[in-house]
Parts: structure tokens; sequence; C-alpha cells
């Protein structure tokens, strides 16, 4: 079985900090995962990549 490459040039920018940026959000995820039903504000996170399909396994 053979994974496909993948192709980066599809993939946007991260964070404009990435050291501080991406410890905010960590953060955040901690404190909603710790308090459930609370809103954490991520509107300055980029947008995730889009990733391909997954494809269902080939039972033999």
């Amino acid at each position: 079985m053979h994974a496909s490459p993948l192709d980066l040039t599809e993939i946007a920018p991260g964070f404009a900090d990435p050291t501080r940026d991406s410890q905010a959000v960590f953060r955040r995820v901690m404190d909603a995962i710790a308090r459930p039903g609370t809103i954490q504000d991520l509107s300055f996170a980029p947008e995730p990549p889009a990733w391909p399909r997954a494809r269902p396994p080939r039972w033999r």
C-alpha cells in the first residue's frame, strides 16, 4: 500500500507569530475542554487546510 505524496502548494500560510499564536490556541482549546459549554474565540487563528477526503479501507 502506497501513500500518495501530500501536495503542500495548496496549504495557506500559518500563524503570523507561530510561537505565541499556537500557545494561545492551545490554551483556549484546553480551556474549552476543561469547561464544556463555553465558547472560545479563535478568530485570530488561520483557517485549517482542506484535506482530501479519506478513502475507505480496502478489505481483502
